[in-house]
């Protein structure tokens, strides 16, 4: 159970970083059009759009399909479930010894 959660947390590291990355394209294709990239330097302005807008969308892809999945419902429900004391997951669990006692032998 530790082990999936911290592949959970992992995982919301690596959409956090895509999603960053994805916002910083969105910046950089606003400071090119309000500094007046594009009527300055041409082509270089063009293709600094049109790569920023590539990067953007290509980053935004990967935290856009955790949200449709319910990622984050997913990683904060095993949050709280972790945060249970152990008493409580295994309430319905029988000791060792009853166990073994109620098994039939063939």
């Amino acid at each position: 159970m530790a082990s999936m959660t911290l592949t959970m947390w992992q995982q919301a590291i690596i959409y956090l970083l895509c999603l960053i990355v994805a916002v910083g394209s969105i910046g950089a294709v606003l400071w090119a059009l309000l500094t007046g990239q594009v009527g300055t330097e041409g082509m270089d302005g063009l293709f600094l759009i049109a790569v920023s807008l590539l990067f953007s969308f290509t980053f935004s892809l990967t935290p856009i399909q955790a949200l449709r999945r319910g990622f984050l419902r997913d990683l904060l429900a095993s949050r709280k479930a972790a945060a249970k004391p152990r008493e409580e997951r295994d309430a319905g669990a029988l000791p060792a010894d009853e166990a073994h006692e109620r098994t039939p032998t063939p």
